[in-house]
């Protein structure tokens, strides 16, 4: 089968975790020989990178034109309407182009943030089996971006969205369903759920966890201990430092906790730190509550690195607002570090509260507090949860994940 995988970013073009699964799950497809495996990508910060994929079966387009700031994708763009109008223009040729060339027999449709409803106007002009692998809200920006502007607004207020809600939103900005010729794999029950609500439907769907390479890690680990000094707990946060992954909330959470316990709780901030204006936001909060010897900050390491990143603390927290499913979190359970995760998005499918981790409300920092004191005090807890650890750890493994999607492209 000839698969045209469309994606904003590729390897090495990297933001977050999802661009490196593409590529993992299209090298994996690719060792069918069957497939032949053709990507069309942006050309975003080619510049820095000196080689490719060196996958030799896979061929990559670099051509299409993001409406991104090259230096920082987190910056807004600043173009003319006219100048917006042409580079659609040429991203609807491109892709016209290489499907004319490519002759795909079917279109996989990875992410497109940070381009324009013009591609999928453009793909329905050819009578290609398209399928979209749903892992964050883009499309529904497309179709109906009044639903997820409103969706995302009270989400910043702090006000918990139940799926009641959204339907009615749904009521407000879309007078009829989108019904949609293509096929959908969702990477979780609730991003399944909030497109329904958007009023978006597909021809088919599917919930297809997403997966990460933790088999031979896991039968390798040696199983970690658990007790710590409780004089000085270490506590991590690992993941993008952008508003949306609630960084601030475990900030005001060891604010709260400190007071009361002599500054006991030293926390780790891991990962990417572009996003400027919410750097500043942290550091500041971090100022005005006397933490600056309680907190420290890393850069991001690789994905497989993770495993024995995680061993080095006591408590993982996980406090995004908003979350389709989260590979941080396959590799925290599989290494056996204690979790507490928000509610949010995908978190309560793969953490269950008080059998393989902890469960805050997202909104809620003194809730948070409660649960690492809750963790850090009690022994028995805490041992259950690395016990419980792996409950169910196969359904997350990459080769199942690809499996399974090749099962249901090959249908």
């Amino acid at each position: 089968m000839k698969i045209l995988c469309l994606s904003n970013l590729y390897p090495p073009c990297i933001v977050g975790g999802y661009e490196k699964l593409c590529s993992d799950v299209m090298d994996k497809l690719s060792c069918d020989k069957k497939n032949q495996i053709t990507v069309l990508t942006s050309t975003y910060q080619k510049n820095k990178f000196e080689s490719d994929n060196s996958n030799d079966r896979i061929k990559i387009y670099r051509k299409l034109t993001l409406l991104a700031d090259d230096e920082n994708i987190y910056e807004p763009i600043d173009l003319t309407l006219h100048e917006r109008t042409i580079v659609d223009r040429n991203n609807t040729k491109i892709l016209s182009d290489t499907i004319i060339h490519e002759k795909p027999d079917l279109i996989f449709v990875w992410n497109l943030f940070f381009l324009n409803r013009c591609i999928l106007d453009e793909l329905k002009k050819y009578n290609i089996r398209t399928v979209f692998f749903i892992t964050d809200n883009w499309l529904i920006s497309f179709l109906n971006p009044q639903f997820i502007e409103e969706y995302f607004s009270k989400l910043n207020q702090g006000l918990d969205l139940k799926f009641e809600f959204l339907t009615k939103l749904k009521g407000l900005f879309s007078a009829k369903k989108i019904e949609l010729s293509g096929e959908a794999i969702f990477s979780s029950k609730f991003m399944k759920r909030l497109y329904y609500s958007a009023g978006i439907r597909f021809k088919k769907n599917k919930i297809i966890y997403n997966g990460v390479k933790i088999e031979k890690l896991i039968n390798t680990a040696k199983k970690p201990d658990r007790e710590f000094d409780p004089t000085k707990v270490k506590l991590l946060f690992a993941g993008r430092v952008v508003d949306i992954k609630g960084v601030h909330t475990v900030i005001n959470s060891l604010a709260n906790l400190n007071q009361q316990s002599q500054n006991k709780y030293h926390l780790t901030i891991l990962g990417d730190t572009q996003d400027n204006v919410y750097l500043q936001k942290i550091r500041k909060q971090i100022s005005d509550n006397n933490l600056s010897s309680l907190v420290s900050f890393e850069p991001p390491v690789k994905e497989i690195e993770l495993f024995n990143k995680f061993n080095q603390y006591d408590i993982y927290i996980f406090p995004s607002l908003y979350e389709p499913f989260s590979l941080t979190l396959i590799y925290a359970l599989a290494s056996g570090v204690p979790v507490i995760s928000s509610d949010a998005g995908g978190n309560p499918e793969l953490i269950k509260h008080k059998i393989n981790g902890l469960i805050f409300n997202k909104f809620c920092p003194s809730d948070l507090s409660k649960m690492i004191v809750h963790l850090s005090k009690n022994n028995k807890l805490r041992n259950n949860i690395v016990k419980n650890r792996l409950n169910n750890i196969q359904n997350f493994y990459f080769d199942r994940m690809c499996f399974n999607i090749s099962k249901f492209l090959n249908k």
